[in-house]
Protein backbone atom coordinates (compact mmCIF):
# COMPACT_ATOMS: atom_id res chain seq x y z
CA UNK A 1 0.00 0.00 0.00
CA UNK A 2 1.50 3.46 -1.23
CA UNK A 3 1.79 5.93 2.10
CA UNK A 4 -0.44 8.21 -0.01
CA UNK A 5 -3.44 5.56 0.56
CA UNK A 6 -1.70 4.30 3.92
CA UNK A 7 -2.43 8.38 5.46
CA UNK A 8 -6.14 8.47 3.91
CA UNK A 9 -7.21 5.09 5.63
CA UNK A 10 -5.19 6.35 9.27
CA UNK A 11 -6.40 9.61 8.81
CA UNK A 12 -10.10 8.53 8.66
CA UNK A 13 -9.04 5.63 10.90
CA UNK A 14 -8.61 8.81 13.70
CA UNK A 15 -11.23 11.37 12.63
CA UNK A 16 -14.27 8.37 13.58
CA UNK A 17 -12.42 7.05 16.30
CA UNK A 18 -13.62 9.54 18.29
CA UNK A 19 -16.04 10.78 16.26
CA UNK A 20 -18.98 10.10 19.28
CA UNK A 21 -21.55 12.35 19.66
CA UNK A 22 -23.14 11.28 22.97
CA UNK A 23 -19.56 12.29 24.58
CA UNK A 24 -21.09 15.82 24.59
CA UNK A 25 -24.22 15.16 26.54
CA UNK A 26 -23.43 11.10 27.97
CA UNK A 27 -24.21 12.31 31.95
CA UNK A 28 -27.27 14.05 30.94
CA UNK A 29 -28.36 10.71 29.54
CA UNK A 30 -26.93 8.47 32.19
CA UNK A 31 -29.57 11.00 34.76
CA UNK A 32 -32.77 11.25 32.34
CA UNK A 33 -32.47 7.43 32.15
CA UNK A 34 -33.18 7.44 35.36
CA UNK A 35 -28.95 6.75 37.10
CA UNK A 36 -28.64 8.80 40.69
CA UNK A 37 -24.92 11.27 40.53
CA UNK A 38 -23.47 8.59 42.94
CA UNK A 39 -24.00 5.23 40.53
CA UNK A 40 -22.69 7.67 37.55
CA UNK A 41 -19.64 7.74 40.04
CA UNK A 42 -19.02 4.37 40.42
CA UNK A 43 -19.26 3.19 36.56
CA UNK A 44 -17.08 5.72 35.86
CA UNK A 45 -14.80 4.31 38.46
CA UNK A 46 -15.15 0.94 37.28
CA UNK A 47 -14.93 1.71 33.85
CA UNK A 48 -11.04 3.25 34.60
CA UNK A 49 -10.17 -0.19 36.62
CA UNK A 50 -11.14 -2.44 33.77
CA UNK A 51 -9.29 -0.22 31.45
CA UNK A 52 -6.23 -0.36 33.90
CA UNK A 53 -6.59 -3.99 34.21
CA UNK A 54 -7.10 -4.87 30.15
CA UNK A 55 -4.41 -1.91 29.26
CA UNK A 56 -1.02 -3.98 29.23
CA UNK A 57 -2.04 -7.81 28.49
CA UNK A 58 -3.97 -6.04 25.16
CA UNK A 59 -0.99 -4.27 24.12
CA UNK A 60 0.75 -7.53 25.18
CA UNK A 61 -1.55 -9.40 22.41
CA UNK A 62 -1.79 -7.05 19.92
CA UNK A 63 2.37 -7.73 19.59
CA UNK A 64 1.55 -11.73 19.81
CA UNK A 65 -1.50 -12.03 17.73
CA UNK A 66 -2.43 -9.25 15.25
CA UNK A 67 -2.07 -5.57 15.16
CA UNK A 68 -4.98 -5.05 12.18
CA UNK A 69 -7.60 -7.31 13.48
CA UNK A 70 -7.48 -5.59 17.16
CA UNK A 71 -7.93 -2.49 15.62
CA UNK A 72 -11.13 -4.12 13.99
CA UNK A 73 -12.34 -5.22 16.81
CA UNK A 74 -11.94 -2.63 18.33
CA UNK A 75 -14.62 -0.82 16.78
CA UNK A 76 -16.97 -3.43 16.80
CA UNK A 77 -16.91 -3.26 20.78
CA UNK A 78 -17.22 0.03 20.73
CA UNK A 79 -20.16 -0.15 18.56
CA UNK A 80 -21.41 -2.86 20.52
CA UNK A 81 -21.24 -0.27 24.25
CA UNK A 82 -23.30 2.29 22.59
CA UNK A 83 -25.50 -0.17 21.16
CA UNK A 84 -26.07 -1.35 24.64
CA UNK A 85 -26.88 2.00 26.07
CA UNK A 86 -29.37 2.87 23.13
CA UNK A 87 -31.21 0.16 25.22
CA UNK A 88 -30.48 0.79 28.69
CA UNK A 89 -32.84 2.23 31.42
CA UNK A 90 -30.52 0.90 34.56
CA UNK A 91 -27.29 0.65 36.25
CA UNK A 92 -26.51 -2.88 34.99
CA UNK A 93 -27.32 -2.29 31.16
CA UNK A 94 -25.19 1.30 31.33
CA UNK A 95 -22.33 -1.05 32.93
CA UNK A 96 -22.49 -3.53 30.44
CA UNK A 97 -21.74 -1.10 27.83
CA UNK A 98 -18.91 0.15 29.30
CA UNK A 99 -17.49 -3.20 29.89
CA UNK A 100 -17.54 -3.02 26.03
CA UNK A 101 -16.33 0.20 25.70
CA UNK A 102 -13.60 -0.63 28.05
CA UNK A 103 -12.65 -3.51 25.77
CA UNK A 104 -12.78 -1.55 22.35
CA UNK A 105 -10.62 1.10 24.08
CA UNK A 106 -8.35 -1.05 24.68
CA UNK A 107 -7.52 -3.24 21.71
CA UNK A 108 -6.99 0.12 20.23
CA UNK A 109 -4.31 1.65 23.20
CA UNK A 110 -1.17 1.27 22.08
CA UNK A 111 -1.90 -1.42 19.15
CA UNK A 112 -2.01 2.13 17.00
CA UNK A 113 0.71 3.37 17.46
CA UNK A 114 3.01 0.55 17.54
CA UNK A 115 1.03 -0.60 13.67
CA UNK A 116 1.30 3.28 12.70
CA UNK A 117 5.33 2.75 13.53
CA UNK A 118 5.93 -0.19 11.89
CA UNK A 119 4.77 0.69 8.80
CA UNK A 120 6.42 3.78 8.62
CA UNK A 121 9.66 2.02 9.35
CA UNK A 122 8.80 -0.76 7.06
CA UNK A 123 8.77 2.00 4.00
CA UNK A 124 11.25 3.45 6.10
CA UNK A 125 9.89 6.23 7.11
CA UNK A 126 9.89 6.39 10.78
CA UNK A 127 11.58 9.91 11.34
CA UNK A 128 7.91 11.11 10.22
CA UNK A 129 6.30 9.70 13.22
CA UNK A 130 5.75 12.60 14.84
CA UNK A 131 4.09 14.36 11.60
CA UNK A 132 2.55 12.05 10.59
CA UNK A 133 0.72 10.93 14.33
CA UNK A 134 0.58 15.05 14.61
CA UNK A 135 -1.85 14.72 11.81
CA UNK A 136 -4.05 11.81 13.29
CA UNK A 137 -4.54 13.37 16.41
CA UNK A 138 -5.00 17.06 14.75
CA UNK A 139 -8.30 15.36 12.77
CA UNK A 140 -8.85 13.12 15.91
CA UNK A 141 -9.48 16.43 18.08
CA UNK A 142 -11.14 17.96 15.40
CA UNK A 143 -13.32 14.88 15.18
CA UNK A 144 -14.38 15.61 18.83
CA UNK A 145 -15.01 19.01 18.34
CA UNK A 146 -17.67 18.54 15.39
CA UNK A 147 -19.17 15.53 17.69
CA UNK A 148 -19.79 17.65 20.65
CA UNK A 149 -21.56 20.49 18.99
CA UNK A 150 -23.59 18.29 16.93
CA UNK A 151 -24.50 15.76 19.93
CA UNK A 152 -25.50 19.13 22.17
CA UNK A 153 -27.76 20.28 19.12
CA UNK A 154 -29.08 16.73 18.54
CA UNK A 155 -30.06 15.86 22.23
CA UNK A 156 -32.10 18.49 22.39
CA UNK A 157 -34.22 16.55 19.70
CA UNK A 158 -33.42 12.97 20.61
CA UNK A 159 -30.96 10.92 23.13
CA UNK A 160 -31.89 8.05 21.32
CA UNK A 161 -30.85 9.44 17.54
CA UNK A 162 -27.31 10.89 19.34
CA UNK A 163 -26.57 6.83 20.26
CA UNK A 164 -27.19 5.78 16.46
CA UNK A 165 -25.43 8.33 15.28
CA UNK A 166 -22.38 7.39 18.26
CA UNK A 167 -22.53 3.75 17.35
CA UNK A 168 -22.18 3.77 13.52
CA UNK A 169 -19.15 5.91 13.83
CA UNK A 170 -17.10 2.58 15.58
CA UNK A 171 -18.15 0.63 12.52
CA UNK A 172 -16.94 2.93 10.41
CA UNK A 173 -13.68 2.81 12.27
CA UNK A 174 -14.02 -0.80 11.60
CA UNK A 175 -14.29 -0.88 8.19
CA UNK A 176 -11.50 1.30 8.13
CA UNK A 177 -9.24 -0.91 9.61
CA UNK A 178 -10.22 -3.92 7.08
CA UNK A 179 -8.86 -1.84 4.75
CA UNK A 180 -5.35 -1.85 6.18
CA UNK A 181 -2.70 -3.54 5.48
CA UNK A 182 -1.13 -6.24 7.22
CA UNK A 183 2.10 -5.49 8.78
CA UNK A 184 4.22 -7.24 11.17
CA UNK A 185 6.61 -6.31 14.06
CA UNK A 186 9.55 -4.99 12.09
CA UNK A 187 10.94 -7.36 14.60
CA UNK A 188 9.64 -11.11 14.56
CA UNK A 189 8.37 -12.18 18.13
CA UNK A 190 9.52 -15.58 17.06
CA UNK A 191 8.22 -18.41 19.08
CA UNK A 192 8.07 -16.27 22.23
CA UNK A 193 4.26 -17.16 24.02
CA UNK A 194 1.67 -14.26 25.17
CA UNK A 195 3.32 -14.16 29.01
CA UNK A 196 6.91 -14.36 27.58
CA UNK A 197 6.12 -11.36 25.65
CA UNK A 198 4.11 -9.56 28.00
CA UNK A 199 7.25 -9.75 30.82
CA UNK A 200 9.33 -8.60 28.39
CA UNK A 201 7.96 -5.65 27.07
CA UNK A 202 6.81 -4.99 30.80
CA UNK A 203 10.32 -5.38 31.57
CA UNK A 204 11.96 -3.21 28.99
CA UNK A 205 9.78 -0.72 29.88
CA UNK A 206 10.77 -0.32 33.78
CA UNK A 207 14.80 -0.71 33.06
CA UNK A 208 14.94 2.35 30.15
CA UNK A 209 15.93 5.25 31.87
CA UNK A 210 14.42 7.24 29.01
CA UNK A 211 10.70 5.18 29.22
CA UNK A 212 10.99 5.53 32.51
CA UNK A 213 10.78 9.47 32.23
CA UNK A 214 8.35 9.87 29.84
CA UNK A 215 5.79 7.13 32.02
CA UNK A 216 6.42 10.13 35.12
CA UNK A 217 6.15 12.58 32.84
CA UNK A 218 2.40 11.02 31.18
CA UNK A 219 1.54 10.05 34.56
CA UNK A 220 1.70 14.11 36.02
CA UNK A 221 1.89 16.29 33.44
CA UNK A 222 -0.33 14.60 30.46
CA UNK A 223 -2.96 12.92 33.43
CA UNK A 224 -3.37 17.01 34.60
CA UNK A 225 -4.44 18.10 31.10
CA UNK A 226 -6.98 14.89 31.15
CA UNK A 227 -8.30 15.14 33.86
CA UNK A 228 -8.85 18.70 34.25
CA UNK A 229 -10.28 19.03 30.41
CA UNK A 230 -13.42 17.20 32.46
CA UNK A 231 -14.19 19.67 34.87
CA UNK A 232 -13.17 23.29 32.74
CA UNK A 233 -16.69 23.35 32.18
CA UNK A 234 -17.48 23.46 35.32
CA UNK A 235 -15.42 25.97 36.47
CA UNK A 236 -15.99 28.33 33.98
CA UNK A 237 -20.33 28.21 35.17
CA UNK A 238 -19.29 28.34 38.71
CA UNK A 239 -16.52 30.71 38.72
CA UNK A 240 -17.47 33.28 35.61
CA UNK A 241 -20.87 32.56 35.26
CA UNK A 242 -21.08 32.07 31.99
CA UNK A 243 -24.05 30.47 29.49
CA UNK A 244 -23.94 26.86 28.76
CA UNK A 245 -24.15 27.93 24.57
CA UNK A 246 -21.08 29.46 25.09
CA UNK A 247 -19.07 27.00 27.45
CA UNK A 248 -19.96 24.29 24.30
CA UNK A 249 -18.77 26.76 21.60
CA UNK A 250 -15.22 27.54 23.71
CA UNK A 251 -15.04 23.62 24.72
CA UNK A 252 -15.27 22.63 21.20
CA UNK A 253 -12.60 25.60 20.05
CA UNK A 254 -10.46 24.24 22.32
CA UNK A 255 -10.57 21.14 21.20
CA UNK A 256 -9.85 22.34 17.43
CA UNK A 257 -6.35 24.66 19.08
CA UNK A 258 -5.40 21.40 20.81
CA UNK A 259 -5.89 19.70 17.14
CA UNK A 260 -3.88 22.56 15.49
CA UNK A 261 -0.81 22.20 17.81
CA UNK A 262 -0.60 18.65 17.31
CA UNK A 263 -0.68 18.61 14.19
CA UNK A 264 2.10 21.42 14.10
CA UNK A 265 4.05 19.33 17.00
CA UNK A 266 7.08 17.32 14.88
CA UNK A 267 8.33 20.71 13.84
CA UNK A 268 9.60 20.56 17.49
CA UNK A 269 10.50 17.25 17.89
CA UNK A 270 14.13 17.40 17.76
CA UNK A 271 13.79 19.58 20.98
CA UNK A 272 11.02 17.69 22.57
CA UNK A 273 12.43 17.36 26.18
CA UNK A 274 13.01 20.84 26.45
CA UNK A 275 9.49 21.46 25.31
CA UNK A 276 8.27 19.22 27.65
CA UNK A 277 10.14 20.20 30.63
CA UNK A 278 9.08 24.25 29.91
CA UNK A 279 5.09 22.97 29.61
CA UNK A 280 5.68 21.62 32.75
CA UNK A 281 6.49 24.51 34.34
CA UNK A 282 4.32 27.16 33.04
CA UNK A 283 1.87 24.34 33.45
CA UNK A 284 1.78 24.23 37.36
CA UNK A 285 2.60 28.12 38.07
CA UNK A 286 -0.92 28.91 35.45
CA UNK A 287 -2.95 26.25 37.27
CA UNK A 288 -1.87 28.34 40.56
CA UNK A 289 -2.65 31.38 38.94
CA UNK A 290 -6.36 29.66 38.06
CA UNK A 291 -7.03 29.47 41.84
CA UNK A 292 -5.96 32.65 43.12
CA UNK A 293 -8.02 34.07 39.91
CA UNK A 294 -11.68 34.96 39.46
CA UNK A 295 -11.53 36.66 35.94
CA UNK A 296 -12.09 36.71 32.51
CA UNK A 297 -8.00 35.63 32.22
CA UNK A 298 -9.59 32.28 32.95
CA UNK A 299 -10.60 31.70 29.12
CA UNK A 300 -7.04 32.93 28.23
CA UNK A 301 -5.27 30.49 30.16
CA UNK A 302 -7.19 27.44 29.77
CA UNK A 303 -7.27 28.26 26.16
CA UNK A 304 -3.11 27.90 26.31
CA UNK A 305 -3.43 24.87 28.63
CA UNK A 306 -5.54 23.10 25.21
CA UNK A 307 -2.23 23.83 23.26
CA UNK A 308 0.07 22.46 25.49
CA UNK A 309 -2.37 18.90 25.46
CA UNK A 310 -1.96 19.19 21.98
CA UNK A 311 2.15 18.91 22.14
CA UNK A 312 2.68 16.81 24.90
CA UNK A 313 0.41 13.85 23.52
CA UNK A 314 2.10 13.90 19.99
CA UNK A 315 5.52 14.62 21.42
CA UNK A 316 5.95 12.16 24.61
CA UNK A 317 4.42 9.12 22.05
CA UNK A 318 7.50 10.22 19.79
CA UNK A 319 9.59 9.86 22.26
CA UNK A 320 8.03 6.32 23.17
CA UNK A 321 8.55 4.47 19.74
CA UNK A 322 11.88 5.46 18.93
CA UNK A 323 12.82 3.66 22.26
CA UNK A 324 11.24 0.23 22.05
CA UNK A 325 12.04 -2.99 20.27
CA UNK A 326 9.30 -3.06 17.53
CA UNK A 327 7.87 -6.56 18.60
CA UNK A 328 7.20 -5.45 22.18
CA UNK A 329 5.78 -1.77 20.77
CA UNK A 330 2.41 -2.03 21.90
CA UNK A 331 3.40 -3.64 24.73
CA UNK A 332 5.01 -0.98 26.36
CA UNK A 333 2.77 1.99 24.51
CA UNK A 334 0.25 0.08 26.91
CA UNK A 335 2.42 0.49 29.91
CA UNK A 336 2.86 4.21 29.13
CA UNK A 337 -1.29 4.08 29.47
CA UNK A 338 -1.71 1.93 32.18
CA UNK A 339 0.74 4.27 34.44
CA UNK A 340 -1.87 6.92 32.90
CA UNK A 341 -5.17 5.13 34.03
CA UNK A 342 -3.34 4.46 37.71
CA UNK A 343 -2.35 8.59 38.18
CA UNK A 344 -5.90 9.47 36.63
CA UNK A 345 -7.36 7.54 38.81
CA UNK A 346 -5.79 8.62 42.52
CA UNK A 347 -5.13 12.07 41.38
CA UNK A 348 -8.59 12.47 40.14
CA UNK A 349 -9.94 10.93 43.48
CA UNK A 350 -7.43 13.57 45.22
CA UNK A 351 -8.73 16.23 43.02
CA UNK A 352 -12.55 15.55 43.66
CA UNK A 353 -12.20 15.46 47.01
CA UNK A 354 -10.70 19.07 47.35
CA UNK A 355 -12.88 20.49 44.79
CA UNK A 356 -15.45 19.17 46.83
CA UNK A 357 -14.52 20.55 50.38
CA UNK A 358 -12.79 23.52 49.01
CA UNK A 359 -13.94 24.55 45.53
CA UNK A 360 -13.04 23.93 42.60
CA UNK A 361 -10.55 26.45 41.38
CA UNK A 362 -8.65 24.76 44.61
CA UNK A 363 -8.27 21.69 43.02
CA UNK A 364 -7.03 23.20 39.91
CA UNK A 365 -4.54 24.43 42.29
CA UNK A 366 -3.83 21.50 43.76
CA UNK A 367 -2.98 19.73 40.05
CA UNK A 368 -0.50 23.12 39.72
CA UNK A 369 1.36 22.08 43.20
CA UNK A 370 1.87 18.70 41.77
CA UNK A 371 3.12 19.27 38.60
CA UNK A 372 5.51 21.77 39.82
CA UNK A 373 6.69 19.17 42.72
CA UNK A 374 7.06 16.97 39.59
CA UNK A 375 8.96 19.72 37.91
CA UNK A 376 11.72 19.95 40.62
CA UNK A 377 11.90 16.14 41.06
CA UNK A 378 12.96 15.81 37.55
CA UNK A 379 15.33 18.46 37.98
CA UNK A 380 17.19 16.77 40.85
CA UNK A 381 16.81 12.96 38.81
CA UNK A 382 18.99 14.66 35.78
CA UNK A 383 21.37 15.98 38.12
CA UNK A 384 21.82 12.13 40.25
CA UNK A 385 20.88 10.07 37.79
CA UNK A 386 19.66 6.31 39.64
CA UNK A 387 21.17 3.61 37.96
CA UNK A 388 21.52 1.43 40.48
CA UNK A 389 17.64 1.85 41.26
CA UNK A 390 17.54 1.23 37.53
CA UNK A 391 19.40 -2.07 37.31
CA UNK A 392 16.95 -3.79 40.34
CA UNK A 393 13.66 -2.77 38.59
CA UNK A 394 15.50 -4.50 35.25
CA UNK A 395 16.92 -7.36 37.02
Amino acid sequence: MSMKTFMRLFCAFQFFRDFILVYAVDKLLFLERGLELYQIAILIALWSVMAIILEVPSGALADRWNRKNMLVLSGVFDALGFATWLFSSSFWLFLLGFVFLTIGGSFASGTLQAYVYDFLKLHEKESEFERIWGRGSALRLIGIAIAMSLGGFLSTRSYELVLVFSALSPLVVAVVALLLPQVKPITSTGERGYLTLLRSGVKQAFSNRALLRVFLYSGTVFVTFGVLEEYDQVLLSSRLGLPNSFIGIWLAAGIGVSGICAFYAHRIKHVSWRVLNIIAVVTGTILIIVALSKSLALLGILLLLCIFNGLVGVLTQGIIQREIDSDERATITSVNAFVVEISAIILGLAFAFIANRFGIHIGYGFFGVVVLVYSLANLVLRRFPVKRLLRRWGS
